[in-house]
């Protein structure tokens, strides 16, 4: 079976990647891919604005370096095999999430859950909603 299980530096991801440690330890054959997406700012078609977005994008990217340094100490905790990646590209998070999980051939996708509530969901957006309904294999919500 070929997992691929979306964290990011929050409890909700963790806990999904420790499921992801039970499942795998209790199988024979598994391919755990453990994946940091991150999501960086289009570019505007505004005038002067660019400037703007290119400087967000490297806080982005200095913010996600740190980040995967603490997903990588977290992960040296689990004791199952696991490939670990972090994809960074220019787009929304979701959508940069859905096309990379739809190029795989991958049985299950997991994710963590924050628990917001229906009126944060819908100010705000779920991402394990979203991947719930776009992406083209099963999707498995961990919820804390």
């Amino acid at each position: 079976m070929k997992v691929i299980c979306a964290v990011n530096n929050t409890p909700q991801a963790f806990q999904a990647a420790k499921f992801c440690e039970k499942m795998c330890s209790s199988m024979r054959s598994y391919e755990l891919r453990i994946v940091f997406y991150v999501a960086l700012n289009q570019k505007n078609t505004l005038p002067y604005l660019d400037h703007l977005e290119q400087g967000f994008n490297i806080e982005i990217q200095e913010q996600a370096e740190k980040d995967s340094m603490e997903i990588v100490k977290f992960l040296q905790t689990l004791d199952v095999k696991y490939e670990y990646e972090m994809i960074s590209e220019t787009s929304e998070l979701g959508p940069l999430m859905e096309q990379h999980i739809n190029k795989q051939e991958v049985d299950l996708v997991v994710c963590g859950t924050r628990n917001n509530g229906t009126l944060s969901r819908w100010v705000l957006g779920s991402l394990s909603d979203y991947l719930v309904h776009h992406v083209q294999v099963p999707v498995l919500v961990i919820k804390n």
